[in-house]
């Protein structure tokens, strides 16, 4: 093989070697890009979250609702009594947040 066919050869291994890096770089500038998203998404519902507070209703109707999901998600969740010990009642949400209560 001649110098200038071995050049050319090596020249195109290492033009493959920096595509198939490329790519992989791609693959996880998507991942970076697609985080970033969810944090933003995250920190902009955090943001409002002192927002809810002041807009939080403590009943709708005759049920006590859920703090957390209100903050958090702005979600309306009725608070369901689950047990209860001495003078203490517990509440729990249909998304599971659980709350002991004193009287």
């Amino acid at each position: 093989m001649s110098i200038d066919s071995e050049l050319r050869r090596l020249a195109q291994e290492s033009a493959t070697r920096v595509q198939d890096r490329a790519a992989g770089l791609h693959r996880e500038y998507l991942e970076v890009q697609r985080h970033l998203s969810e944090l933003k998404t995250n920190l902009e519902r955090d943001n409002l979250a002192q927002d809810r507070v002041s807009n939080f209703q403590l009943k709708i109707a005759a049920d006590y609702q859920c703090p957390t999901c209100w903050v958090e998600n702005k979600t309306r969740s009725p608070l369901q009594p689950i047990s209860g010990e001495g003078r203490r009642q517990v509440l729990e949400c249909r998304l599971g947040h659980v709350f002991e209560m004193a009287d």
